[in-house]
């Protein structure tokens, strides 16, 4: 009879020759190979990892189990393989596989996981694997690409702009429209992109400020207790494409000032909108670029000033009035403009709440032969004489600045050096 950690293996060796069409144990022993590793591997718990992942699943304990394989992929992230780079790949391929296991109700995977606990004979954790599983949770939690874009995602889908003189951009109402037309793939498929866009600080190994985007590679959050602290956390990145770990930073909203971000959760962590999706809505709309979703802003508005009718009557009626006049394919077109023309970016909610207006620039201009960029903050008035108000993006903690004359470059976009700098 097999053991548990062995149906657990068969099933991953499955999965991954059906994607190679071939049969061979190579993946099998490579996995058992690569978990060996000490010199990877601190925690007992993640030591003993096999192990525990067959009781966790035995006993029901899912969360936990997603948790320890945090632990062991960050492990895995930092770590630099060198020549063994394929049991890097052997690892996150296998925990690719133990993450769908645990979240899928799909009844092939329920079968998978009623074969491990019915193979599992002792699966009742000791008191010293209890111990393990608290130590290795004690000081440190991580969040996966994949838990992260799942969370961002649906932050993002709940992100309704439905006020002020502008086309409105009701995402929950705009998801209903996709499902009602069969297209919830594209739907999902634009939220993710929206979410992969997602650019977070960090401190590189020169104390340079860095960016990076979730769509560059695969990023983890990792979040350490602080040191006699009241339940804060220092928040980390880890990068798998170099195998580095670095300390995240948060804008403040004054002038270019950044620092570490340091949280109690990480429902403390917002999406700030660099340019204001406001604006972005405006612009588009008296352009007349969105007229698919001025549609659909304009019968939600409707759909919101007839209080006659049950909610769901009018809503229904609604959609189903949309659903005949709106080209889905041409309003994803349109859901892509507004994507395109912002940028996101991970900062401390504290501090977004009380973001000034310091990164809303109007433009952003190069000086030529300076190698020199100014964020423009727009124009007021001094003794009856108009000033514009600028910043220097290159320096550090950029003061506001004001001048008689407007400053002349040339427009430039927000790119990733960009958002480096601001």
């Amino acid at each position: 009879m097999k053991t548990a950690i062995e149906v657990l293996l068969d099933a991953f060796e499955n999965s991954m020759c059906k994607d190679a069409n071939q049969k061979s144990r190579s993946q099998y022993r490579s996995v058992i190979n690569a978990l060996g590793k000490d010199e990877v591997f601190k925690t007992d718990a993640e030591k003993n990892f096999l192990t525990l992942v067959i009781k966790l699943i035995a006993n029901n304990r899912e969360d936990e189990c997603i948790k320890l394989i945090g632990i062991l992929r960050y492990s895995v992230c930092v770590y630099n393989w060198g020549s063994l780079r394929s049991y890097e790949t052997y690892c996150n391929k296998f925990t690719d596989f133990l993450e769908k296991l645990l979240s899928s109700e799909a009844a092939s995977k329920k079968s998978i996981k009623k074969k491990i606990a019915s193979a599992c004979t002792t699966p009742t954790l000791s008191d010293t694997e209890e111990s393990w599983l608290k130590t290795a949770f004690a000081n440190r939690t991580v969040f996966l690409h994949e838990q992260l874009m799942t969370k961002f995602m649906g932050r993002l889908r709940r992100q309704d702009r439905i006020s002020g003189n502008k086309v409105w951009l009701p995402l929950s109402y705009i998801a209903k429209l996709y499902k009602k037309a069969g297209k919830t793939k594209e739907f999902t498929d634009w939220l993710r992109k929206l979410a992969e866009g997602i650019f977070v600080h960090y401190e590189d190994d020169n104390k340079e400020i860095k960016s990076v985007q979730f769509k560059a590679q695969q990023v983890f959050l990792v979040f350490e207790k602080k040191e006699n602290s009241d339940g804060t956390y220092n928040v980390k990145v880890a990068l798998s494409a170099s195998n580095k770990c670095y300390t995240a930073y948060t804008p403040t909203g004054e002038g270019n000032t950044k620092v570490p971000m340091i949280v109690k959760d990480i429902s403390d962590i917002a999406i700030d909108h660099v340019k204001p999706i406001d604006l972005t809505l405006k612009e588009l709309g008296d352009k007349g670029r969105i007229p698919n979703l001025k549609m659909v802003s304009d019968s939600f508005r409707d759909m919101m000033g007839r209080p006659e009718k049950a909610d769901k009557d009018i809503e229904d009626e609604s959609l189903d009035q949309l659903y005949n006049n709106v080209d889905i394919c041409e309003l994803t077109d349109e859901l892509n403009l507004i994507r395109t023309d912002g940028v996101l970016r991970l900062m401390v909610s504290e501090y977004n709440g009380k973001k000034s207006n310091s990164t809303a620039y109007d433009k952003i201009i190069k000086i030529k032969g300076k190698g020199e960029y100014l964020g423009l903050l727009g124009e007021a008035l001094l003794d009856d004489e108009t000033i514009y108000l600028y910043q220097r993006l290159n320096e550090r903690d950029a003061k506001t600045r004001a001048s008689r004359e407007e400053p002349k470059g040339t427009k430039v976009k927000i790119s990733k050096k960009i958002i480096n700098l601001i």
